[in-house]
């Protein structure tokens, strides 16, 4: 079998700061481990950076965020290399 990869967008109605606190708290309650863990500010926006992973990182789960005038724009990153 192929590994499960993928990305996609979605917006959050919530402060960023918000959304930081909701995604470490979730993922590591699930036992992910934190690989990277950035807050960074883009032209003056505030944005985050995160990495997890998980079963030795063979899955990981990676988010970028950025305030925006619609709320939070998340980017989220998959991989799942289980099924190699």
């Amino acid at each position: 079998m192929k590994p499960s990869r993928g990305i996609f967008d979605l917006v959050a109605d919530a402060p960023l700061d918000d959304v930081a606190k909701f995604l470490r708290r979730e993922y590591r309650a699930e036992g992910w481990k934190v690989i990277n863990d950035q807050e960074i500010e883009v032209n003056g926006a505030k944005g985050l950076d995160f990495l997890f992973g998980k079963d030795t990182n063979q899955k990981s789960a990676g988010f970028s965020a950025q305030e925006n005038e619609a709320g939070v724009l998340i980017t989220v990153r998959y991989s799942d290399n289980t099924r190699l």
